[in-house]
Formats: C-alpha cells, structure tokens, sequence
C-alpha cells in the first residue's frame, strides 16, 4: 500500500515501544468529545420552602420608608 491509502498510521518505529500508552491513547481517542446517551433524564426541581418568605417580601416592599420616618416634615 502507498502511505496515502494506508488505514492505519506507522505505529512502532523501533522494535520496543510502550504498550500501555499505546492502548490508553486508543481507548481516550475512542471516546466521544461530549456524554452521549439515548434520552435525556428529566431535570430535578429543587425547591426550599421558607415559612418567612412572604414576610420577608412584605417589609423589602418599601425600601426606602425607614428614611422616610426620619426625614420628617422639617420644612
């Protein structure tokens, strides 16, 4: 075969070579870039549920009326 007809590349250019690397690169060549699976999970919904909440909200409604409070009518 001529080189560009070759399926595979020259592997071994001396007569030793280390064979665990040489099956290590196939393996992680193998692989895919990205996880590929049939179907997709369905995503989990994580919810906290915090009983002061709502009261929370309520009092950060009006920011600003603490500085309001202390303003007065000074004028």
């Amino acid at each position: 075969f001529e080189d560009d007809e070759a399926e595979e590349d020259l592997l071994v250019l001396t007569k030793r070579f280390d064979l665990h690397a040489l099956v290590e690169d196939e393996l992680l060549m193998a692989m895919p870039m990205v996880p590929m699976h049939n179907t997709c999970p369905e995503p989990q919904i994580f919810t906290a549920q915090d009983p002061d909440f709502e009261l929370q909200e309520a009092a950060a409604s009006r920011p600003f009326a603490v500085l309001a409070s202390l303003k007065g009518d000074k004028h």
